[in-house]
């Protein structure tokens, strides 16, 4: 029972720090985005990758979706 507990709890570690990678990728991407499109508007040519930062963040939120999300019960939830 413990090694279940302690295999559901690293899951959901994993899980909640890849949802935490995907959003700070996510705020990178649109803080980002907004310099490149203020520099270019004032016409200087900046790449502080954006795109990529962008296409990162949503494979990672695809991949957390993949693997489930949500909610789950750890062992017996105190009912013995």
């Amino acid at each position: 029972v413990l090694s279940q507990n302690a295999r559901a709890a690293s899951e959901k570690a994993s899980q909640v720090a890849q949802s935490g990678w995907s959003g700070l990728m996510s705020l990178y991407s649109s803080g980002a985005s907004m310099i490149e499109a203020t520099a270019k508007a004032n016409g200087y040519q900046v790449d502080l990758g954006s795109q990529s930062a962008q296409q990162m963040a949503y494979s990672s939120s695809v991949q957390q979706g993949a693997n489930g999300g949500g909610y789950e019960q750890l062992g017996d939830g105190g009912m013995n």
